[in-house]
């Protein structure tokens, strides 16, 4: 008789706890504003297994009518020989209270973690000091005929604001598309979009839907996201679950563009894609 393991290709490991660890591991900003700390914190010392598919969640102490800004970059390597896989994910509003918050900011990247590799992070925001947690599921899931990527691009984020590029939803209609990339650097396989609330400081409580346009295609649209005056937070994990049951084949020295929209009055926000291949 044939015996199939019970956990086949899909067991995991993580830096999820149930006290202290809840949110994953505590990353400090440089005490500088819009400055990335000079040491990358751990967040797993060496991976148990080899993995294919990483996600990360964002979450931070917001608080109400404040700006929080974040963007984060993980890394794989050795204690000073860190090389960032993931840069600049956009973590701003964010609370971390199950009870006051949306749930964090999720990312998924079908990216393949060797064995004993020792994975990082680091942050910057728009205060000094100021901190982020950051929490890992690794999934050991490699599908036969499945596509795996090995590089992460950021398009739109800015490191002098530690937010992504300024855009508008339209209320109930797209609004113009604005590009993040007039040129984009790499080709793109896969796509995962983050979003704040740029540099106000009160959010509203909408619903909202974004696109994403490749020079003059669309090429995913009504992805969805929310945002809530509790706290301030911003939810998009939607439409990043959206996006990662798609793949593209776009090649480099395209416009990458996106729009959204939203149930009310517009209201600046920032913006950010990020391609791998």
């Amino acid at each position: 008789m044939l015996l199939i393991p019970v956990h086949g290709s899909s067991r995991n490991e993580d830096n999820i706890g149930v006290t202290s660890a809840e949110n994953g591991v505590q990353v400090v900003a440089d005490s500088v504003a819009h400055t990335k700390g000079a040491t990358f914190t751990t967040l797993v010392a060496a991976t148990t297994y080899e993995s294919y598919g990483v996600f990360v969640v964002l979450t931070t102490g917001a608080t109400a009518s404040t700006r929080v800004n974040f963007l984060v970059d993980i890394a794989i390597g050795a204690s000073t020989y860190e090389v960032v896989i993931i840069p600049n994910l956009i973590g701003g509003n964010q609370a971390a209270s199950a009870t006051t918050s949306l749930g964090g900011s999720w990312y998924y990247f079908p990216l393949r973690i060797a064995a004993w590799a020792r994975l990082s992070a680091r942050c910057q925001s728009d205060t000094g000091s100021d901190d982020v947690y950051v929490g890992l599921h690794l999934v050991q899931q490699r599908v036969p005929g499945a596509w795996y990527g090995q590089r992460v691009t950021a398009y739109g984020a800015d490191t002098a604001t530690s937010t992504g590029v300024s855009m508008s939803p339209g209320n109930s209609t797209y609004a113009t598309d604005v590009s993040l990339s007039a040129s984009t650097t790499n080709p793109i396989r896969y796509l995962q979009v983050g979003t704040d609330l740029y540099t106000n400081t009160a959010g509203s409580t909408v619903r909202g839907l974004i696109r994403v346009t490749a020079g003059t295609t669309v090429i995913a649209t009504d992805l969805v996201y929310y945002e809530s005056t509790t706290l301030e937070s911003v939810m998009f994990t939607p439409a990043n679950f959206i996006l990662s049951h798609m793949r593209f084949n776009l090649p480099a020295g395209i416009n990458l563009k996106i729009s959204a929209m939203r149930n009310v009055a517009a209201a600046t926000r920032g913006w950010a894609l990020y391609g791998l291949d």
